[in-house]
């Protein structure tokens, strides 16, 4: 799927920068490229070189294991970000490995995505010092880690509920016991600027990649989180409430606030927090299914 994902990717890119190219007549999946190409705006501010434009991605972390079936949580949030300075594979390291044959090794970039220590094989990524980040390429100090918010709320929130159980050691829990796997691959930011058919139809194009992974290694539960997942379009894998069926297993799936959502003066505490306190029994139950 991985190979699949990219290779749509590229093929996009070249269509959009032939000479004249039509940039008018796009679906949402070109936009979040030409966001890219071009930059200055709120999704993708800084212009990115064909060559070097960020790879859309499935899944970060990998705790299936080797086997393929070691129980895990998916934490599934709405698209990944872009900082045109994270180091992150590119569009020209992928056209190069696979004139090889050899995409493996960036696979596995995403697989161990959480991985401690670090690790700058095929580039950079890991933890530093257990803590969760991103690595920025920096011009003085060459690579600097940098803090992830969504990554490090939804891996204190494990820490919390799975404390005093078999799943507490040790203390890393993303990439061992569960993994950010995304509605929409294709990387740029601010989600909630999108109107809403745009949101829509990017969910739509990639409801076949978040069920893909799914399927290939069926989580014990789903953590969907973002208001967006309470009004996904019919058909969409996670439409509904209560459970997904993949293949022959119904999967329990919560729906649950962005942990990067604010409190409110109505609700003062963080609601990402308090939603999932009050599912974490049913979290528990279930790895343990």
């Amino acid at each position: 799927m991985w190979n699949e994902l990219w290779s749509n990717f590229d093929d996009r890119v070249s269509r959009l920068t032939e000479p004249n190219a039509d940039w008018v007549n796009v679906d949402a999946v070109d936009s979040t490229i030409i966001w890219q190409i071009l930059g200055r705006t709120c999704y993708v501010p800084t212009p990115i070189p064909k060559l070097q434009l960020h790879l859309p991605e499935l899944y970060s972390g990998a705790p299936w294991g080797e086997a393929g079936n070691d129980p895990w949580i998916a934490f599934v949030t709405l698209n990944p970000s872009i900082d045109s300075k994270e180091e992150f594979p590119t569009l020209e390291q992928f056209k190069d490995a696979r004139n090889l044959g050899q995409i493996d090794p960036w696979i596995s970039f995403f697989n161990n995505r959480f991985c401690s220590p670090a690790n700058n094989i095929p580039i950079q990524h890991g933890r530093h010092d257990q803590r969760i980040v991103w690595w920025k390429k920096n011009s003085r100090h060459g690579l600097t880690p940098r803090n992830q918010p969504t990554w490090q709320k939804i891996e204190d929130a494990l820490r919390e509920c799975v404390e005093g159980t078999c799943w507490a050691d040790p203390p890393i829990f993303l990439g061992r016991i569960a993994a950010i796997t995304d509605a929409v691959p294709w990387k740029f930011a601010k989600w909630g600027h999108l109107p809403k058919p745009v949101k829509k139809e990017l969910l739509e194009a990639g409801d076949c990649y978040l069920r893909s992974t799914l399927l290939a290694h069926p989580p014990k539960a789903i953590v969907a989180c973002g208001s967006d997942f309470k009004s996904l379009p019919r058909g969409h894998v996670l439409y509904g409430a209560g459970a997904v069926t993949l293949g022959t297993r119904s999967v329990p799936c919560f729906k649950v606030s962005a942990p990067t959502a604010r409190p409110t003066k109505k609700n003062p505490n963080e609601p990402f927090v308090v939603e999932m306190r009050a599912i974490k029994e049913e979290l528990r139950r279930a790895l343990c299914s």
